[in-house]
């Protein structure tokens, strides 16, 4: 596809027309190579046993303690199972989040997948008379915005699902507590 939109730009008969349609190749670039960061991301999040494990026992070690706390009696056995119960809901919210934020970032690359493969008609159409047209700033505008669209969701896996490209694995990041400020009085 890509190669085919090279192409197609390199049709046209150099001067402003080709520059801008240029412009337009290197945005498609980019777009490509945004959509090649999340899938990989999204690939490393699919195979990552952790996160499965984690998934499936989180639910089941907070039943377990709650169980064991409507049993127990010691006041100090009490307090350490109640905060065993904090951080794993603590951690059972941070993967429903991963998960929503993954299966948001999986629609996301349908939809420029999707989007991707319009460009190349969009192209053909644009004659020399369109170099300023609004259909041209159009085109350049809606690649912005996939491209734009992208990266803000990368930067968003990142900041819960650290990716690791050289070993192609992942990790998720531990929540980044809310500071509390006071009001000066």
């Amino acid at each position: 596809m890509f190669r085919r939109i090279q192409a197609a730009v390199q049709t046209q008969k150099g001067g402003v027309m080709q520059d801008r349609l240029g412009d337009t190749v290197q945005q498609i670039n980019d777009w490509l190579a945004n959509m090649f960061q999340l899938a990989r991301r999204l690939d490393a999040y699919r195979r990552d046993e952790v996160i499965k494990r984690d998934m499936r026992s989180v639910p089941t070690e907070i039943s377990n303690y709650r169980q064991r706390l409507n049993l127990e009696r010691d006041a100090s056995v009490r307090q350490q199972m109640e905060a065993a119960i904090n951080a794993r809901t603590t951690q059972g919210e941070a993967l429903d989040r991963l998960e929503n934020m993954m299966q948001k970032a999986e629609f996301q690359l349908e939809q420029s997948l999707a989007a991707l493969g319009t460009i190349y008609p969009q192209i053909q159409l644009i004659g020399a008379r369109d170099v300023d047209s609004s259909r041209t700033q159009r085109l350049q505008a809606d690649i912005s915005g996939q491209v734009s669209t992208l990266n803000d969701m990368i930067t968003s896996i990142n900041e819960v699902y650290t990716y690791d490209a050289e070993h192609d694995v992942g990790t998720m990041q531990p929540r980044q507590p809310v500071r509390k400020t006071s009001a000066a009085g």
